[in-house]
């Protein structure tokens, strides 16, 4: 015997068998580069302890295809309420409001319910305005027994007696509001005259014909869009 308590003797074999990497700490520490050892003392003796090599990147806590699943069934089900949205007057939507004053400055508010409605956006400094204005009176006529009603939109006319002028001089039959300020132009998106915009009766844009159109051309765009359908509603051959 040596003299050694049993203690002793198993505390010194527990620490060789750690510095010969018998333990976790020393399989981890035998692994590290000793020159990598010696320049970040703190970060790979962590590293031994938590038993990770250096460098090694950390478990993915999230799986990447269930990440990807949860944001396209999101996109599912965060679509824009399109019901709630602001009326732009494009084919297929239900027609804005249209109200305001009209060149004699009396109060017009139409109703799109009450008849088909052709909307004519004109300007009394618009050449191609001047020479339709003729076609549109006698489609204005010819469309009435069809319970078809035109409306003009005077667009962007900063002098009002410019535009009852106009509508002197070519007698037309049919009201128009007073448009300045280009607010009713903007919500049916016009970008210039002549343009025309059908909408039926229950409020749905229906047809568009923007810049300068022929009488016929009209024609055959109203009784594609409007005239139609009255005559199913009515019965007529």
């Amino acid at each position: 015997m040596d003299g050694t308590r049993p203690g002793q003797a198993r505390r010194r074999s527990a620490g060789q068998g750690a510095a010969a990497g018998g333990g976790p700490a020393g399989d981890a520490g035998a692994r590290l580069p000793a020159s990598d050892r010696r320049r970040h003392p703190t970060r790979y003796g962590q590293l031994a302890l938590l038993g990770r090599r250096p460098g090694a990147k950390p478990r993915r806590r999230i799986d990447a295809r269930l990440l990807l699943v949860a944001v396209l069934l999101a996109g599912c089900t965060l679509q824009p309420d399109v019901s709630q949205a602001a009326p732009h007057g494009r084919v297929g939507t239900i027609a804005p409001r249209l109200s305001g004053e009209t060149l004699d400055g009396s109060p017009l508010t139409v109703n799109f319910h009450q008849a088909k409605t052709v909307l004519v956006f004109w300007a009394a400094w618009c050449g191609p305005c001047r020479k339709e204005q003729p076609g549109l009176n006698t489609l204005a006529a010819k469309y009435a027994a069809q319970n078809i009603r035109f409306y003009g939109v005077d667009m962007l006319d900063h002098d009002r007696a410019l535009a009852r002028a106009f509508v002197a001089e070519f007698k037309v039959p049919y009201p128009s509001l007073y448009d300045s300020a280009g607010s009713l132009t903007a919500a049916y998106e016009v970008d210039s005259p002549p343009s025309f915009v059908l909408v039926d009766q229950k409020g749905v844009v229906v047809g568009r014909y923007p810049g300068e159109a022929s009488q016929a051309q009209l024609e055959r765009l109203i009784d594609q869009k409007l005239a139609t359908s009255s005559a199913a509603a009515t019965g007529s051959p």
